[in-house]
């Protein structure tokens, strides 16, 4: 009898069956109100999706999923290395999205501590510095033109030999990537970073949010350094410890330029699609922007 009547009464399925699909819309608008970033690094997914869809199926898409959130050149690290390297990155500084290579991240997660990172970031330096050519390579942003030029140019430096002059200007493309694009001062940098640690970043924040806490550990005064930290901005740019210009320290510092402004031309791509990080950010892109700069009043 039950099923007779609802075969007799449609109009009573067309209503329930509106009101779920109304329910799950709603649901929807309110969590994309809270994650502004996650919807529009979706839309731009789904764009790159429809322009060159994934082979092998699933699989396929399963990957094409795995690239728009994580950082591609963890594609090949065994499972259990991933978390160590955020790991890694949220405790010295030394960038491993985008470059380098998954085997040499294998290796620097396994280091003991810096001496060891030091020695095995220098054994692998000729594919450091090819990575970091090739990801600099693919940043095709207008806006990024004269960023990736000097930072092909700290390449062919380092590659030269000329390491503390591949690591000044290293240190210098950061400073144009905090002041020009993201429109912090240092202060301001380290406070938005601080405020968004990439352990509480959401799955499509998290992968901007490493390259941020690579950046703020890069700038940090030099009495508020670890022991195991590298690369600094500030001790580079003012000349405060000569022996801290070295190969190691070049060779970081590349590839957290490289890292940054890969990282970069995603989020110029991000903001076009509706969300922008800063304020600065937004003003660069056509249309309203959703915008949050966690910690940081914009009146500041």
């Amino acid at each position: 009898m039950e099923s007779g009547r609802r075969d007799s009464n449609p109009s009573g399925w067309d209503k329930r069956a509106r009101h779920f699909v109304s329910e799950l819309w709603s649901r929807y608008l309110r969590w994309a109100e809270k994650n502004p970033e996650a919807v529009a690094r979706l839309k731009l997914w789904a764009v790159d999706l429809a322009e060159a869809p994934p082979e092998h199926g699933l699989l396929g898409l399963l990957r094409a999923f795995f690239l728009g959130v994580a950082p591609p050149n963890w594609q090949e690290l065994p499972a259990s290395i991933g978390p160590k390297a955020d790991e890694l990155m949220s405790e010295t500084g030394i960038c491993l999205v985008w470059v380098p290579e998954a085997d040499v991240i294998v290796e620097l997660v396994g280091a003991s501590g810096k001496d060891e990172r030091d020695a095995i970031l220098v054994r692998n330096a000729d594919r450091i510095l090819a990575s970091v050519e090739r990801v600099v390579a693919e940043v095709v942003h207008p806006r990024l033109g004269s960023l990736r030029e000097s930072a092909i140019e700290a390449v062919h430096t380092a590659r030269a030999g000329y390491f503390g002059a591949s690591q000044a200007l290293s240190a210098t493309i950061l400073t144009g990537v905090l002041e020009e694009h993201y429109g912090f001062s240092f202060g301001l940098a380290r406070q938005a970073f601080e405020a968004e640690p990439p352990a509480s970043a959401g799955l499509w924040s998290h992968r901007r949010a490493l390259v941020q806490r690579a950046i703020q550990l890069s700038i940090l005064r030099s009495d508020s350094r670890s022991a195991e930290g590298g690369f600094n901005r500030h001790i580079t740019g003012h000349g405060s410890d000569f022996e801290h210009l070295s190969e190691p320290h070049s060779l970081e510092a590349l590839m957290l330029v490289g890292g940054t402004l890969r990282e970069l031309q995603v989020v110029y791509r991000v903001a076009e699609c509706g969300f922008a990080p800063t304020p600065q950010l937004e003003r660069h892109v056509a249309g309203p922007l959703a915008y949050a700069a966690p910690g940081v009043s914009l009146a500041s």
